[in-house]
């Protein structure tokens, strides 16, 4: 048993010195933890939101995405306020993000969820390009199926979400932007994560997610929140993007959510609700 954990630490530490862009061939498996979702399962009145409606996305490159359209709850003869399009983190599927979408629509917005590919009922396999494809195809569905004026789209997102909003927000017109539990670059990420391996196999180049790079160059408002309890995207990560974005910003920390509740804390949805109606004067 011994000689087998020798051997098993020489190819733990040897295959990547060796291989010097072994890292970047694992990361995907390292990074995407999509799960499937049957066709009854993908059905929103069974997580609760009866007036969602189900929707197909198609990508650039040709690629079905599946996703949720949750209209406002607006007051009797009221109009939405705009559309948030929410990008979810690198696990699970879009159901387990069906109470964010209801209390959008709570807030009087409208709210579209989408699967990645590879996720949910999404076609395809998840990856970095494939993700803005995805994100773009998303805000492309809003305005021309949707007829949401590019002005009053939000682009919102949590933790590897948050660089896909990023992402797409650098290269489209939006009314805001919202990220939450996000990283500056995943290479960044993972020297914290992994701080044993060394330097110079941090050649991401296929994984990059450079958010820290692309945050800077929008005009539109942006919102960044993080939670204290947060033990796997520090607080420098998720402060030094709100550092390297442009103004107007705004930031958001929460003594108590960890990397995974912030959007269930009642303070956070106090302060997005007062950004978002400033950003779009609702």
């Amino acid at each position: 048993m011994r000689r087998g954990l020798v051997l098993l630490l020489l190819l733990i530490v040897g295959l990547p010195l060796v291989f010097p862009d072994l890292v970047s061939r694992l990361a995907p498996f390292m990074l995407y933890y999509p799960t499937r979702l049957s066709e009854a399962e993908a059905e929103p009145g069974a997580w609760g939101l009866p007036a969602a409606e189900e929707a197909v996305i198609r990508t650039a490159d040709d690629l079905k995405l599946h996703a949720w359209w949750v209209p406002a709850n607006a007051a009797s003869g009221a109009r939405s306020c705009g559309a948030v399009v929410y990008f979810h983190g690198n696990a699970g599927h879009l159901a387990d993000r069906a109470p964010i979408a209801q209390a959008l629509s709570s807030l009087g917005f409208d709210a579209l969820l989408v699967d990645y590919r590879g996720y949910g009922r999404s076609e395809g396999k998840p990856s970095e390009a494939g993700l803005y494809l995805d994100g773009e195809a998303a805000y492309a569905y809003v305005l021309e199926e949707r007829r949401v004026p590019a002005g009053r789209v939000v682009l919102a997102g949590n933790s590897l979400g948050g660089a896909v909003a990023v992402a797409v927000a650098s290269r489209v017109e939006a009314g805001a932007l919202v990220v939450t539990s996000t990283f500056r670059t995943l290479p960044e990420l993972a020297r914290t994560l992994y701080p044993w391996l060394p330097g110079r196999l941090f050649r991401w180049e296929l994984n990059r997610f450079d958010s820290a790079t692309r945050i800077g160059g929008g005009d539109m408002p942006v919102f960044i929140g993080w939670g204290q309890r947060d033990d796997l995207i520090s607080r420098g990560q998720t402060f030094g993007l709100y550092e390297a974005a442009a103004e107007p910003k705004t930031w958001f920390e929460s003594q108590t959510a960890d990397h995974n509740n912030l959007w269930s804390e009642t303070s956070f949805w106090l302060a997005l609700k007062d950004f978002l109606e400033k950003s779009l004067a609702c």
